[in-house]
């Protein structure tokens, strides 16, 4: 049940993202505001020729917003300030009534200011935008990021370099982390668990060299998630050590997760523009008592060993796995700890912290 009906009961949730696709953190804001009781508008990716409609999720509103040019084919001024006057008139369209708080996740919407001029704006960044994008569209793209940093009343980022980076522009930019949507289960105590389990979109960010010689030496990992374009997935997925499961969550894999002595995460850092400190899927896992191996990153979430062990070579990656199968049981008391730092109540503190400090900053102008 959604607790009593709090602050801010219409909050608008600017995203280029579809609600069908797998849960990320905008699908995660969206559904803790609605639990918290917020009426919440989810503003999804479209485009003029499709013609989609407004559909419920739930009591979430889930609305198209429209493009016309797509962000990533602005290799000109014109065309990004096309773009800003479509989303001028798209954006009264998209969003029923006057919103009172604006949690935009899109980098390159700074004409939401111009139709919204009083109401707050929260813009949380969740990705290099400005180092992905394509060469010949970067320039558009760091004016948009720019623009649209300096219309926001509070910025909001995922990782330390991002951090950086807003703050060149912004010099209040905060961290946002992720959280772990389940409360920590203890996991069955004594169980045999040697396998290992792979959770996430399986794609080229992975190293497939290190999950190759991981499985022709004997460890069995499991798959699960949606497939994208890949130039070697495929042939992984068919070795003899691996099991794919679709694309699941993880309460439904109990089986599976009772088998795992952890979760790898292995992450390609040479493909990396080294902006992570922490994925949302990293909590979920630990959420079921599952220690991570995790590529390592240079500023990934300090924790304890226990918890998050680093790794870059198949050596470390096996060295951290058989430590896992060691110790699986006696790692679950650090894990919890670890968790009460970061849970969905420790986010939505900080969340509507944010959203009341975007409206002082607002009347304050």
């Amino acid at each position: 049940m959604p607790d009593e009906t709090p602050q801010f009961t219409n909050v608008a949730v600017v995203t280029r993202t579809r609600w069908s696709e797998p849960s990320r953190l905008r699908h995660q804001v969206a559904e803790l505001l609605d639990r918290k009781g917020h009426i919440v508008q989810f503003l999804e990716k479209s485009f003029v020729m499709k013609g989609d409609v407004s559909h419920g999720v739930g009591r979430i509103s889930v609305r198209p917003l429209r493009d016309v040019v797509h962000h990533q084919l602005r290799v000109s001024r014109a065309l990004t300030l096309l773009e800003a006057a479509w989303m001028r008139r798209e954006l009264p369209q998209a969003i029923m009534g006057k919103p009172e708080v604006i949690i935009n996740f899109r980098y390159d919407c700074y004409a939401l200011r111009d139709v919204y001029p009083d109401v707050p704006i929260i813009t949380v960044i969740n990705d290099d935008f400005v180092n992905r994008a394509r060469p010949y569209a970067k320039r558009e793209a760091v004016y948009c990021f720019e623009s649209t940093l300096r219309v926001s009343d509070v910025v909001l980022v995922v990782s330390y370099p991002l951090l950086r980076q807003a703050r060149e522009i912004v010099p209040d930019a905060r961290l946002f982390l992720p959280w772990a949507r389940t409360h920590y289960a203890t996991p069955e105590a004594g169980l045999t668990r040697r396998d290992v389990l792979y959770w996430g979109f399986i794609n080229d960010r992975i190293d497939w060299d290190v999950v190759l010689q991981l499985l022709d030496d004997g460890q069995r990992v499991h798959f699960v998630g949606p497939i994208e374009r890949s130039a070697r997935a495929e042939q992984v997925l068919a070795h003899r050590n691996v099991e794919y499961h679709g694309v699941r969550p993880l309460a439904e894999l109990s089986s599976v997760v009772d088998r795992c002595c952890c979760s790898i995460l292995p992450y390609n850092v040479g493909r990396s523009k080294l902006e992570v400190t922490i994925n949302n899927r990293a909590f979920e896992l630990l959420a079921f008592g599952l220690p991570l191996v995790y590529a390592d990153y240079p500023e990934l979430l300090e924790a304890p060993e226990e918890v998050i062990s680093k790794a870059t070579t198949t050596a470390q990656y096996k060295e951290a796995i058989a430590a896992c199968v060691a110790t699986f049981d006696a790692r679950q008391a650090r894990i919890r700890d670890f968790l009460s730092e970061h849970d969905s109540e420790s986010r939505y503190r900080q969340l509507l912290a944010e959203m009341n400090l975007s409206v002082r900053a607002r009347r304050d102008r």
